[in-house]
């Protein structure tokens, strides 16, 4: 006879115990934290016989402890937000299990594009709500063989299994897109969001699970350089770019402190040809790899902060060699230097510039500082009051690569401006379009209105020159004149 315990509604399979002669049972039921019952743990004997209190206590014991471990393993490997798998468990299935038995997966990185802007407006519960949205949308809507996962945040990773053709792999990110097109319903309302995607392979991009999310992750920083909306794949030379640039943003700090750091400067020109000034330009000779192009490692030092010591090393500098220009028989030569972002949004930046210009014994008004009109127009306020400081020192203030950003009269007429440089975009196609032509008029136009200088930038024909002549253009740069060149041939 088997006995079932009055205290416990569970029961055994009657075929399992007749055929192993079980005469007796206890069933205790494993409960997880929320109080779902995960199954049964039974004990089962071939005599017949009641248990003991002590014994029930026991098992009773056991089976709380394992609905705990049977907790500890959920979260182990569960998102706590969408359910969803995570990190862990992503890194572990791919390795212990995939790798070896499947050999096609495609990993996929997905970042919700303005997903900040959701929180901020919406609040955070409706961002936690949409997060559960998009994960749950994932996995029910999409076709093939997948595992999803979130990584915190607003970042998911997806497995697709068995398949790492570019093509077919391409469909389903298509089907991705196409799945985020339409708004997910949160509390009763529409809220529209993008995914921008980042891919790897396996295993032509990488063997293992870390390898295969780093690259997926730098496919997913070059698709963000495309815009939104969009993906991208891993490929060698990407991975060649970030090798350099990890070297270069390992590399940089040293580069001052070594004297890698060099100045060139471009001369600036007057309608007669003769040289007004000279705008530095900053290179990095770096040991192994040569010229560093300013594009490749200012975007660093801005990055990593680098860029506040590089800059105030490059006005000194800069200073330094204009006043050794003046003592050689240049008396009436200025020099331009460009600031960066964290230097201009410093908020002593007015008292580093007076002390760099007392040291060097350099009167104010040789120096030319140039600020780009995003720079310009980020904090109207602060940037007003920055330049109203520099001003006051007597220092000259350019606006750089003017029509490249905003190109707004409203900042122009407020901030206490001296100089308008006009980007060489506009003057590349002066001498064959007439509407480029009355444009770049206008401005010259608009600028003397407003008692600007204006100084054309990337003069390269002599045609070129002609026509900013005609129009009244007060200086000009470029290589038809001057280029960039190390400061000791100046001398000469």
């Amino acid at each position: 006879m088997i006995e079932d315990s009055k205290h416990h509604n569970v029961t055994c399979n009657l075929q399992v115990t007749e055929d192993l002669e079980i005469r007796s049972y206890l069933g205790v039921p494993i409960l997880l934290h929320d109080g779902k019952m995960f199954g049964t743990l039974c004990v089962l004997r071939k005599e017949k016989s009641s248990f003991t209190s002590d014994e029930i206590n026991t098992i009773q014991n056991m089976a709380m402890f394992l609905g705990y471990l049977i907790d500890l393993e959920y979260v182990t490997i569960h998102d706590s937000l969408t359910s969803s798998y995570n990190l862990n468990f992503t890194t572990k299935y791919f390795d212990d299990y995939i790798k070896g038995k499947i050999c096609k997966w495609a990993m996929i990185f997905i970042d919700l594009d303005n997903f900040q802007y959701v929180n901020d407006t919406l609040g955070h519960k409706m961002g936690d709500i949409l997060l559960q949205k998009v994960s749950e949308r994932m996995v029910t809507e999409l076709e093939g063989d997948i595992v999803s996962a979130r990584l915190g945040g607003d970042d998911f990773v997806l497995l697709l299994s068995g398949e790492n053709d570019k093509t077919k792999v391409e469909s389903f990110l298509e089907a991705i897109l196409e799945l985020f097109s339409k708004p997910f319903q949160v509390e009763g309302r529409d809220v529209s969001i993008t995914p921008t995607m980042g891919v790897s392979l396996y295993p032509q991009d990488g063997l293992d699970a870390e390898t295969l999310l780093k690259h997926a992750d730098m496919a997913l920083q070059e698709a963000k350089k495309s815009g939104q909306n969009h993906y991208s794949f891993f490929n060698q030379k990407l991975n060649e770019h970030i090798s350099k640039k990890v070297q270069l943003t390992n590399d940089l700090p040293k580069a001052l402190s070594n004297r890698e750091l060099v100045l060139h400067y471009q001369p600036q020109f007057n309608m007669e040809k003769k040289m007004t000034g000279i705008e530095a330009l900053l290179r990095w000779n770096h040991p192994e790899l040569g010229m560093i192009s300013p594009l490749d490692f200012i975007p660093i030092a801005e990055e990593t902060g680098a860029i506040v010591e590089i800059g105030k090393w490059v006005m000194e500098t800069a200073c330094q060699n204009v006043k050794e220009l003046h003592q050689h028989g240049q008396s009436d030569i200025k020099v331009a230097v460009n600031l960066s972002v964290k230097q201009f949004q410093q908020k002593k930046i007015a008292d580093e510039i007076l002390t760099i210009l007392e040291k060097v014994k350099l009167h104010p008004c040789y120096l030319e500082l140039e600020i780009t009109e995003n720079m310009a127009i980020t904090n109207m306020k602060r940037t007003t009051f920055s330049l109203e400081q520099i001003k006051a020192l007597g220092v000259r203030i350019a606006i750089d690569d003017f029509g490249t950003g905003y190109s707004s009269l409203s900042y122009l007429k407020r901030f206490p401006l001296d100089v308008l440089k006009l980007d060489r975009s506009f003057i590349h196609d002066i001498t064959v379009d007439q509407k480029q032509f009355a444009i770049v008029k206008a401005v010259i136009d608009m600028a003397h209105a407003l008692e600007l200088k204006v100084v054309a930038e990337g003069i390269e024909e002599e045609s070129q020159f002609h026509l900013l002549k005609q129009m009244g253009c007060d200086e000009v740069q470029g290589y038809l004149l001057g280029k960039p060149t190390p400061f000791i041939r100046l001398l000469k």
